[in-house]
């Protein structure tokens, strides 16, 4: 019987030893990472203008070994003596792309910059306060600094905001996979972001960086929050319980709160990750001492130190190019489709067909608001350009291309407009049937201007040459600038070719200043767009006349020439912002 008992007793014990073992497996982290990262701007900003405060925080980094990546903003590569600086730093660091606009950014890029306002406004310093043609240039002159700089393309940006489409026009032209955006705060900062998977990497949708998606960016977060403390809320008083050392001190928390809150996080099963960075000559000053402790705790529980563009090869290796189906973050569960905290109360849908309105157009606001919530109530709207289904018949019927394209182009406003990411996309008038009202212009367009054509017998160059007026016209700039009239051409935002006169005629082709070239008048597309009846019976009837005067008065190998020009018009409709999304 003792033997028994006995038995019994030693398979128990084995059989607990087995179940700690399975459940000490399951909530301990198989894999702990940290990515250090330290944005650098231009000293004009630093409160220490010496190079002094990048050498302590690499210094710190270098005698310790670790990894790092140091987020570059553009107006830093005009600084010889900081280039020579991080031009010397060990191979263990890595150099990237610090997303942030300057006044000096924005004149090298040629896109006006909002001036009369200060340089951390979210209207000035992120790229959605730009159109979408400016964000391209922008972000093209960014990195063709960096490269001829450094001599290498960046891996690896960051900034507190990127839209969803500076981020898929960085990884789509420039393989730029893994970002870093600013952690879920409310208000702070003139700026609040809010519905992210709270603190944990993850694959964003191409719709919305917020979301979790199937993009092949990995975005890790800035200034990780606390898991309860930094929910309820809003401003600094709540945001600044994070893992940065200048937030936590300022609410009088000491070294233990950061390893507290950086072990939760290190504690994910299968892979654990944190951030840890000071915003170089900025907010470094006064922290080194404590950077110093979070980067030796580091070192010291041999957690691994990633570069930025590194750990998100990692991600994308343990996870599969996906994200994970469930991730466990205390009391947070964090899926693809939502993320919930029952002990807050907190429960978020996701829905990765939905975006920000900045995917289409600026958003010039000095509060910066992206919060996924609002987004809950905007409907799915489906979408297909039904209209191109009526060009083969219409070419088929009328025996000729040139009528149909002819109304495209007139109407090119109301055929590029569309349905996408919950949002309805207007580049001319707005409608509530916008397949319907696209099928009927080209439908009824394209009759009557056949039947013109064919009544008129009017040659195909004639048709085409107008768009050369309309591109002169739609272009002309005029202004009094020091009493001087001035009248001509912006060729790109800032170079003006034309003539000046008041005393005397001068033929110029110079650059202006910014603020003076952006109020230039110009025509206003919005008289056609604007009422109904303009852009149904006077525009056409305009664009029919100047066809059939051009048919009269012009040589017909002046025709061709212009017929071929025309390609320059098509050429600036088709790279025309948005005018307003509903």
């Amino acid at each position: 019987m003792r033997k028994i008992i006995k038995f019994w007793l030693i398979l128990i014990n084995v059989l607990i030893l087995i179940t700690a073992n399975s459940i000490g497996n399951k909530v301990q982290a198989n894999e702990k990472y940290v990515t250090i990262v330290n944005p650098i701007r231009s000293r004009e900003l630093w409160v220490n203008k010496t190079l002094k405060p990048i050498d302590d925080q690499y210094q710190i980094i270098n005698n310790l070994k670790l990894k790092a990546t140091w987020l570059i903003q553009d107006d830093v590569v005009n600084d010889q003596d900081l280039i020579k600086e991080i031009k010397e730093f060990n191979q263990d660091q890595e150099l990237g792309l610090f997303l942030e606009v300057s006044p000096g950014l924005t004149k090298k890029a040629r896109v006006y910059y909002p001036t009369q306002t200060v340089w951390y406004s979210p209207k000035a310093i992120f790229l959605s306060a730009y159109t979408l043609n400016d964000r391209k240039k922008i972000i093209d002159q960014m990195v063709t600094d960096f490269k001829n700089t450094f001599g290498f393309l960046p891996k690896s940006a960051g900034s507190w905001w990127i839209d969803s489409w500076s981020q898929q026009y960085l990884e789509k032209k420039y393989h730029i996979t893994t970002v870093m955006i600013c952690a879920d705060q409310k208000t702070t900062d003139q700026y609040g972001i809010w519905g992210q998977w709270w603190g944990y990497p993850y694959h964003p949708s191409p719709n919305n960086i917020l979301v979790p998606g199937n993009s092949k960016t990995v975005v890790i977060q800035w200034a990780q929050r606390d898991l309860e403390k930094a929910y309820h809320g809003s401003g600094p008083l709540v945001s600044n319980y994070s893992l940065q050392a200048n937030d936590y001190t300022s609410q009088g928390l000491d070294f233990n709160y950061f390893a507290n809150l950086a072990n939760q996080y290190l504690s994910v099963e299968k892979l654990g990750q944190i951030t840890v960075g000071l915003e170089t000559g900025m907010e470094s000053i006064g922290h080194e001492q404590e950077y110093e402790k979070q980067l030796t705790w580091i070192a010291n529980n041999q957690i691994i130190s990633l570069k930025m563009s590194d750990f998100g090869d990692k991600y994308r290796e343990l996870y599969e190019n996906k994200n994970p189906e469930k991730i466990i973050l205390s009391s947070w569960t964090l899926t693809p489709e939502y993320r919930e905290n029952q002990n807050l109360g907190e429960k978020t849908i996701y829905n990765s067909n939905l975006s920000f309105s900045d995917k289409f157009m600026a958003d010039k606001s000095d509060f910066l608001n992206r919060v996924l919530s609002n987004l809950d109530n905007r409907p799915k709207i489906n979408y297909w350009p039904f209209f191109l289904l009526l060009i083969p018949i219409l070419w088929w019927w009328s025996k000729s291309l040139t009528p149909i394209l002819w109304i495209i182009i007139l109407y090119l406003p109301v055929f590029r407009s569309y349905y996408g990411s919950g949002w309805k996309i207007f580049f001319g008038p707005t409608f509530d049937n916008l397949i319907l009202v696209q099928l009927s212009i080209l439908l009824v367009g394209g009759f009557l201007i056949t039947k013109i054509n064919q009544k008129l017998k009017i040659n195909w160059s004639a048709w085409w040459s107008v768009w050369v007026l309309n591109l002169l016209i739609f272009t002309a700039r005029y202004s009094v600038i020091n009493g001087q009239r001035h009248l001509g051409w912006l060729v790109d935002n800032f170079r003006f070719i034309g003539i000046t006169f008041g005393q005397g005629i001068k033929f110029l082709n110079q650059d202006l200043p910014g603020y003076i070239a952006a109020t230039m008048l110009k025509f206003d597309p919005g008289w056609i767009w604007n009422n109904w009846w303009v852009w149904i019976i006077i525009y056409p009837i305009i664009e029919i006349g100047l066809v059939f005067l051009i048919s009269k008065l012009i040589p017909k190998k002046l025709r061709y020439f212009l017929a071929i020009l025309s390609i320059f018009f098509i050429i600036y409709m088709f790279g025309l912002d948005p005018i307003i999304i509903k």
